[in-house]
This record gives C-alpha cells, sequence and structure tokens, in this order.
C-alpha cells in the first residue's frame, strides 16, 4: 500500500524486492501517489505490477527504476497514471471511467523510439456509452486490444494497425491514422466508426460486428467474418 500514513506504507522509496525465479506479481493499492524508488530501492524479477485505485481521485505511480515488468494491471475509475516503466508490458485496464488514458507516456524516454511498436491493451468495462475514454497512443504503430468481461468504449484510436480479440463487446472510433483493423479473433460484438480514418483494411469476427466507414475512402477491403 502506498499511504499519506506512514503507518499504512507497505511500499517505500528505499524497499528492495527480488521476485527471483517464477511468476510474481506485487499488488499496490494507491492511497497516495508514488514518487518512486530512491537510490537505494528495487524492484526486479516482479512479472506483474497490479495497481489498485479505489479513491475518488486519479493517483500517479513513478516506475522509475523497476525492472522487469511484463503485465501492468490498472483497476481503477478515477484513473492511475504510470510513467517512465522501462519497457513495453502488457496492460491491463478495468473500470476506468476517466476521459483520457494516455499509452504514450507511460514509458520511459526512447522506449517507443521504435517504427513498429506493439501494446498489448486488455480492457474490461472501460468508459459508457456516450462517454467513451480517449485513448492517446500516437507512438504505437500497432494497437491489440482484448475485450473481456463488461462492455468497453474507446475513442480518438490512432495506431496505425488496430486488432481486437476476446469476447467482450467493444466500441471504437478511430483518427486518421488508422489503415487497418482486424477484428477476426473477435467473438464479441465490435462496433466501429471509422468515418475519420484512412482505413484499408477491414476484418470482422464472429460476433454482430458494425463497421461505418467514411465515404472519402476508396478501394476498402472488407471481410465481414
Amino acid at each position: 500500500m502506498v499511504s499519506s500514513l506512514a503507518s499504512e506504507n507497505t511500499l517505500n522509496a528505499g524497499d528492495v524486492i527480488d521476485g527471483g525465479a517464477g511468476s510474481d506479481i506485487l499488488r499496490v493499492d494507491l492511497k497516495s501517489n508514488f514518487t518512486g524508488l530512491d537510490s537505494n530501492g528495487v524492484i526486479k524479477g516482479v512479472e506483474k505490477l497490479s495497481l489498485l485505485n479505489s479513491g475518488l481521485i486519479s493517483r500517479t505511480f513513478d516506475a522509475k527504476g523497476i525492472k522487469d515488468v511484463q503485465t501492468l494491471a490498472l483497476n481503477s475509475e478515477k484513473g492511475i497514471e504510470v510513467k517512465n516503466l522501462a519497457n513495453i508490458a502488457d496492460i491491463e485496464l478495468t473500470n476506468l471511467q476517466a476521459a483520457n488514458f494516455n499509452l504514450d507516456t507511460i514509458y520511459a524516454e526512447k522506449v517507443l523510439d521504435g517504427n513498429a511498436d506493439t501494446q498489448n491493451l486488455k480492457v474490461n468495462g472501460v468508459g459508457a456509452q456516450g462517454a467513451s475514454v480517449s485513448i492517446t497512443a500516437d507512438r504505437i504503430e500497432n494497437l491489440s486490444l482484448n475485450a473481456t468481461g463488461k462492455d468497453s468504449f474507446l475513442k480518438d484510436i490512432s495506431s496505425k494497425d488496430v486488432s481486437v480479440k476476446g469476447n467482450g463487446n467493444i466500441t471504437l472510433q478511430a483518427k486518421a491514422g488508422v489503415s487497418s483493423l482486424d477484428a477476426s479473433a473477435s467473438s464479441g460484438k465490435v462496433s466501429a466508426d471509422l468515418t475519420a480514418a484512412n482505413v484499408k483494411t477491414i476484418k470482422g469476427g464472429s460476433g454482430d460486428d458494425k463497421f461505418v466507414i467514411g465515404t472519402s475512402v476508396a478501394n476498402v477491403n472488407v471481410d465481414g467474418g
């Protein structure tokens, strides 16, 4: 736990945590912001970092100095802003009802400098009808969405290639940068507004999918699934 009360803190700037072999999870309840490890602090060998914010405001978590994270799980209605993560990790996003979720700012400098970065993003109950969460992923070329559990609603997607899998229902709105949408691995309902996208290829899945394409786009290859 991270708290403004010293007596409640179980994660501190100088802690040394080594998960060693195996698949390890570090669960942290954010009652306050975590400002990062100091020069004595070490967190390594922990494959999954699971952060919970059940408060009424957004929290921040500075991951500088934390190594080996393969999955970052964020459960919060108001939001958790992570920064300085050392490598691209799978992200699990649950219950978020904030206006925006920024994937680009999660990572340390130069992590997203490549031209073929892939971000796996699992969503469960993100956004709501009429209140979609804006996804900022301008530096991520391939966005792989996994829709599970409750319906999710996302907008402002700009990654060049977008894919959708999972059995959950998802509603998407894409920006101009999107050129392909592949939902062939999805068994849920995929509803995608592609009117602003320069989309060239669309693949549907086994669910009751709906794709809306702009009138200015020509020669779109559509496979309804």
